[in-house]
């Protein structure tokens, strides 16, 4: 026992002494840290491979990427936007909306709609004082020594406005704002066009379109809002003769909403029968061009999508033949420019005031958005849609795959990233149903 204690003293004496080492040895530790930065990069040579350039302690912090990567491996893309580039700026007000209001309210309670609501004393007292936001951070943005334009202006979905500057003004745009707003750089979505395929994926073999005829659903007393390039209202199509569906959306409605509308702040004057076209289509514009002439110059993707919804002719029977159809047109015919998020964003608004059932979008970034601020803020106005009982059907991206026409591998995927599909905003939003189309080649699993 007297043997076994000493023992123990001595492992605690050792053990001491040990620490103590340790701690001495530290700063001498630190000390060679600080002379290793001196040591050339490449002058390294690790098992005998020469090639190999060993990265010292003082060069993480400004890691030039062309030096330390492959060339042949790796191509350097150039910076997403160019600082003379037109931005599409959203800038969003702390002020509440007119949904908010409405929502405080209970006005659904009391049998009022959105609509209702944005024509209602109290909503016009909330729009009014989103006007005054508005017209404030307006006024600052106007004095700031940069070039400015100003376009959309919201207070349903979101109380806010687009500002246009070029990319290199958007930090003085940030400093004019403060905390007084939050700013959204507003995505620009590819123009989509329609492409005949061979498809065998149980549709119908003359239509290309999903064989839907043994469903008893046919989407009447729904309205469909699509987002796209527009309609052409004169295909047999949307004949408004073949509609057999319920009215839920008429000239009358129209009438009583239409003042509070996106629309409507975009062409003065404008009154029902400018964007009624029949009981098929009873709602119709077009929030790039600003008009009310959705007829498409030089795409027909829109009307293919509205087709493949709502369309009933001898040839074409749409999943939902019964249904109305709410064509909002977000791509201009002025340009081969994409759609911008501000007119997307005016068409949102104007589908929550109009109370519709179905939002279609075939539209969509391929990765997502490229700030994760702008996908948060714009995350919200969608999960406002959704809480409104509206249903969002979007693309779940255009682009197949993220290796499709690459240079380098011929179309082919890395080993190292075997998962290359890609799926982008708003698609993945929790509020949106993604979707996508299936080539028709019967692959047996």
């Amino acid at each position: 026992m007297k043997y076994s204690k000493t023992v123990n003293r001595c492992a605690q004496k050792m053990l001491v002494a040990l620490m103590c080492g340790a701690m001495a040895l530290a700063p001498a530790v630190s000390q060679f840290g600080a002379s290793a930065k001196t040591q050339s990069a490449g002058s390294a040579q690790t098992n005998g491979l020469s090639n190999i350039k060993k990265l010292d302690y003082g060069t993480a912090p400004s890691l030039n990427t062309e030096e330390y990567f492959d060339n042949n491996v790796v191509r350097r893309l150039s910076d997403n936007i160019k600082s003379d580039r037109e931005i599409s700026v959203i800038v969003s007000t702390k002020a509440e909306t007119i949904l908010d209001k409405y929502e405080e309210a209970n006005a659904e309670k009391h049998g009022k709609t959105v609509g209702d609501f944005v024509n209602s004393p109290e909503g016009v007292k909330a729009g009014s004082k989103i006007r005054s936001e508005i017209a404030m951070l307006k006024n600052r943005i106007s004095k700031a020594n940069f070039d400015s334009s100003f376009g959309e202006e919201y207070d349903v979905l979101l109380s806010g406005f687009e500002v246009v500057i070029k990319a290199k003004d958007f930090n003085k745009l940030s400093s004019v704002v403060g905390n007084d707003a939050t700013l959204i750089v507003g995505e620009e979505y590819e123009r989509c066009e329609s492409e005949v395929i061979d498809n065998i994926v149980d549709i119908d073999e003359t239509t290309g379109i999903f064989n839907s005829t043994g469903s008893k659903y046919t989407g009447s007393g729904t309205v469909i809002a699509v987002l796209d390039t527009g309609l052409d209202y004169t295909h047999t199509a949307f004949d408004p003769e073949r509609f057999e569906g319920a009215e839920v959306m008429t000239l009358d409605t129209i009438s009583e909403v239409i003042d509070g509308t996106r629309a409507s702040s975009m062409v003065g004057g404008l009154n029902a029968n400018d964007v009624y076209v029949n009981k098929k289509v009873p709602f119709a514009f077009d929030y790039a061009d600003k008009d009310s002439d959705v007829f498409p110059l030089d795409s027909s993707h829109g009307t293919h999508v509205s087709g493949v919804m709502v369309g009933n002719d001898d040839t074409i029977r749409g999943v939902a033949p019964n249904a109305q159809l709410a064509s909002m047109k977000v791509f201009s015919d002025s340009s081969e420019q994409g759609a911008r998020q501000s007119w997307i964003v005016a068409a949102l608004e104007d589908c929550v005031t109009l109370g519709v059932d179905v939002i279609n979008m075939s539209l969509g970034s391929s990765c997502g958005f490229s700030n994760s601020q702008d996908d948060e803020e714009i995350e919200k106005i969608y999960s406002k849609i959704h809480e409104r009982g509206i249903s969002l059907v979007t693309a779940a991206s255009n682009d197949y795959n993220s290796f499709l026409n690459s240079e380098k591998n011929g179309n082919l995927g890395l080993t190292s990233n075997p998962d290359s599909a890609t799926a982008g905003a708003p698609s993945t939003f929790p509020a949106a149903l993604s979707v996508a189309s299936v080539s028709g080649t019967k692959t047996p699993y």
